[in-house]
């Protein structure tokens, strides 16, 4: 098996494992993201506007989900950053579509971080 992987990476990814990583991640999850949750629509009782209606998301299990949030942490690509105290990634993308934009020279993940890394350097 490693050395069928090995001579797939040679041949289509010119030997860059992390290309072919990132590639059999982003694969992986689509399609269990396309399998265990899909988006739907709703409206509004009794709504006659389309600003009754609503997007959201079902999901078949909490695993579905979570394929969900990585799918969109994938999809952030660029728009990310670490938090300077923890490490943790920070998507800078729009929580949802009606939302403001995030500061793009956000520094900390919440405000327990901020106040942690405060405390820190004094």
């Amino acid at each position: 098996m490693a050395r069928h992987i090995a001579e797939s990476v040679e041949e289509m990814y010119a030997g860059n494992y992390l290309w072919y990583a990132l590639d059999t991640v982003a694969e992986e999850v689509q399609r269990m993201a396309g399998t265990l949750c899909s988006p739907a629509l709703s409206v509004e009782e009794g709504s006659h506007d389309p600003s009754g209606v609503t997007a959201n998301w079902n999901f078949m299990s909490l695993l579905g989900a979570m394929y969900l949030q990585m799918y969109w942490l994938m999809a952030a690509g660029s728009e990310l950053t670490r938090c300077e105290y923890c490490g943790r990634l920070i998507s800078l993308v729009r929580p949802y579509p009606e939302s403001r934009k995030r500061p793009r020279d956000k520094r900390f993940c919440d405000d327990a971080c901020r106040q942690a890394n405060y405390r820190n350097k004094k």
